[in-house]
């Protein structure tokens, strides 16, 4: 016997129920609860299964969203994106690479001519349907 279910029972009948037979509406009540965490328990499944880049790529959408660029270096994006998601510069090119596979981004081409020092940053720009199809964005 489940261990829920024998909780549920003692629950209702405390004094007298430790000789007794379980009566079925205990065992509806345990597989209604089964059922309920069930779906929850499935849920957070599917959350612990998604894909790393993918959630990336979305906190990178979502960034868009809510500063409105249309443009923008992968410096600029991560200076403003949390060091707990991204702790390196390189840890945001998997989400900015499955953004432009999936037509949200397009990298732009480097300026030409060569400076001294630091390559200039990679930059993208966005999308002009993006704010409207990203809510809805499967990635």
């Amino acid at each position: 016997m489940p261990a829920s279910l024998a909780w549920l029972f003692l629950a209702d009948v405390i004094p007298t129920g430790w000789g007794e037979t379980i009566p079925p509406k205990h065992l509806d009540a345990a597989a209604r609860l089964g059922h309920y965490f069930l779906g929850h328990a499935l849920a957070v499944f599917d959350q612990m299964a998604a894909e790393p880049e993918r959630d990336d790529a979305h906190h990178v959408l979502d960034w868009r969203l809510r500063t409105g660029r249309s443009e923008f270096t992968r410096r600029e994006a991560f200076s403003a994106l949390s060091r707990l998601r991204f702790r390196r510069v390189a840890d945001l090119d998997p989400a900015l690479q499955t953004l432009t596979e999936h037509g949200f981004l397009r990298q732009l081409e480097p300026p030409p001519g060569s400076r001294a020092g630091r390559p200039a940053s990679p930059r993208w720009e966005v999308h002009p349907a993006s704010a409207e199809s990203a809510q809805s964005a499967e990635l």
